[in-house]
């Protein structure tokens, strides 16, 4: 189990998507490069970087080139973190 929040231990948190994003993206199935800084206690260039160098793998990027991951990129995230 994760030190850091998840979604769904505050019920009034929902993952954003970029703007244009498909419909299901934004009903909270993707994490935006925000999101997953936030949830992991990182900063967005960190998540880049580790985006960068092959350790995450967005699952799409939006229209707007904006990187959307699922959750499980999350957990290797705080993991390789930590």
């Amino acid at each position: 189990m994760s030190p850091f929040p998840q979604p769904g231990d505050d019920e009034s948190w929902e993952p954003t998507a970029a703007p244009g994003a498909a419909p299901e993206k934004r009903a909270g199935k993707l994490l935006t490069t925000g999101d997953m800084a936030r949830l992991s206690q990182n900063t967005v260039r960190t998540v880049r970087f580790y985006e960068e160098t092959g350790v995450l793998e967005p699952a799409h990027r939006s229209d707007g080139g904006h990187r959307l991951f699922p959750l499980c990129e999350l957990d290797k995230l705080v993991f390789d973190i930590d």
